[in-house]
């Protein structure tokens, strides 16, 4: 019984791994592909988010609670570094305005 659910684990692992590995892969030729054409690279991301996205083309079940939870650091990180780039005064300048 304990070597069907460490195969069960094993299984997972690999297949979110390939995942990952496939999302990573996508995003890194679409940064690509926008460079040679020279045009942002996040109207491409954005659509990399709808095709692999909840209702998507591709499913991805596997990796479904990591990149949720890694969307949730993302995001808390994303206001760590807006947080450092503005002061004080400017943020208080910018809320009379």
């Amino acid at each position: 019984m304990y070597l069907a659910s460490a195969s069960t684990t094993t299984t997972h692992t690999a297949v979110l791994l390939v995942e990952l590995g496939a999302i990573l892969s996508a995003l890194g030729l679409l940064a690509r592909i926008a460079r040679a054409l020279h045009i942002p690279v996040i109207p491409l991301y954005l659509g990399a988010g709808l095709v692999f996205g909840h209702g998507g083309v591709v499913g991805l079940t596997a990796s479904e609670d990591f990149l949720s939870i890694s969307a949730d650091i993302g995001v808390v990180l994303l206001l760590l570094m807006l947080g450092l780039e503005y002061s004080a005064g400017e943020l208080t300048q910018s809320l009379r305005t």
